[in-house]
């Protein structure tokens, strides 16, 4: 199962029955992505989504969707921060959609020294 179908199984129970959000919602993110990060324009982040179904067991997180629209997605990490683990840093993570084949991450961390930072990457679509 991916990554990103194991943590919008895991959401779907905590959604409100108002908001009929499936991972088809999502299929949109299959891919690989090539981001800029807005502080560091040197730097380079690259990210593979899979399309649900698809399996990778490598993901530790525990991301609640809190918000959903066509163009916006926000998801809380209930996992407490552990300064050990890389995967508690992001607090919330929205996924903006720019384009098809374009959107911005925009992570609110707690670094690995403890203090609150922001990561902004605008990613597209590599083909």
């Amino acid at each position: 199962m991916s990554s990103l179908t194991q943590l919008l199984l895991a959401l779907l129970p905590l959604i409100s029955a108002t908001a009929p959000t499936t991972t088809e919602d999502f299929r949109w993110l299959a891919g690989r992505w090539e981001g800029h990060l807005t502080s560091l324009p040197l730097a380079v982040a690259e990210v593979n989504f899979s399309a649900p179904n698809a399996y990778e067991s490598r993901f530790k997180q525990a991301m609640r969707l809190t918000s959903h629209s066509a163009e916006r997605d926000v998801f809380e990490n209930t996992e407490p921060y552990d300064k050990e683990l890389m995967s508690t840093q992001p607090r919330t993570t929205t996924y903006i959609r720019q384009a098809a084949d374009t959107f911005i991450g925009r992570s609110n961390i707690i670094d690995g020294d403890g203090k609150p930072a922001v990561v902004e990457v605008t990613y597209t679509r590599l083909r």
